[in-house]
């Protein structure tokens, strides 16, 4: 569940385009050792459950607001963010 974690929070840091395109390695501000990043995602109670159910479907896209907080820094919202179902499809 915690790798599938990190590459759902990194496919939409890199959707949103709120990682650096420098040499910086990107995986910097999301494992920052001076603290743990806040990170929520909300959406309708029906999609989710959509995708649960249906995780072979891996076309469709709902809509999520995803919010990021990065330890000590300011709240940034991101209210168009895209889920879908990706992976194994294995539900535990």
């Amino acid at each position: 569940m915690r790798n599938e974690c990190f590459w759902a929070a990194l496919g939409v840091f890199l959707f949103l385009g709120i990682l650096p395109a420098a040499a910086q390695d990107p995986s910097d501000p999301v494992f920052d050792e001076g603290g743990v990043a806040n990170i929520t995602l909300t959406m309708n109670s029906t999609d989710w459950s959509y995708i649960r159910n249906n995780q072979a479907d891996n076309d469709s896209w709902f809509p999520a607001t995803f919010t990021w907080q990065p330890p000590g820094g300011a709240v940034e919202t991101f209210a168009n963010a895209g889920v879908r179902a990706s992976g194994g499809y294995s539900v535990t």
